[in-house]
């Protein structure tokens, strides 16, 4: 993540000051190589978030189908299902970045502390912000109306039967 903000401090403090072009060169290969192992590995982060997403979801869709048509609770075991694998693949990765920013608050503290102190701002507000759209949501779910019965069973079943959990019953 810091890799083109350090590149730019470097470029301006050590190559425009001595005008090295073979300086400049170098810096610029190893600025291109960590931002390509950064991707590769933010990649590789994301597929495997997927993955493991997606066989959550294989067993959570196997092993409670049959509780999902015994206990109607309007469509919420499915409506759980959707939410957890969505949780996965999306919100997973901002807490596996979780731990890695105790040392990126670090190296900004060492590199100059204003940009210290403009991070932990930025993180304050963006808790801030995430607290009143936590709350907004929780009261605009709380107001809204529930489903209709009859819409929960028919997107259960267009659900279960797309999934090739059941199979559809054909009247003649």
């Amino acid at each position: 993540m810091l890799v083109v903000p350090i590149y730019s401090l470097q470029v301006f403090d050590r190559v425009l000051s001595s005008f090295s072009l073979d300086t400049l060169y170098l810096l610029t290969i190893i600025a291109c190589w960590l931002v390509v192992v950064y991707g590769v590995l933010d990649w590789a982060k994301q597929r495997l978030l997927y993955a493991s997403a997606n066989e959550w979801r294989k067993y959570a869709n196997t092993v409670c189908a049959e509780q999902c048509f015994a206990k109607d609770d309007n469509g919420k075991l499915v409506k759980d299902i959707k939410l957890a694998e969505n949780g996965l693949q999306n919100h997973v990765s901002s807490v596996t970045d979780l731990p890695w920013t105790s040392i990126f608050l670090f190296v900004l503290l060492i590199i100059h502390p204003t940009f210290f102190y403009i991070a932990v701002g930025s993180i304050a507000v963006l808790l801030i912000l995430a607290c009143i759209n936590y709350g907004y949501s929780k009261r605009a779910s709380a107001q809204k109306p529930s489903k209709d019965i009859q819409e929960s069973i028919l997107t259960e079943l267009n659900y279960f039967t797309s999934s090739g959990l059941i199979t559809p019953i054909v009247v003649i």
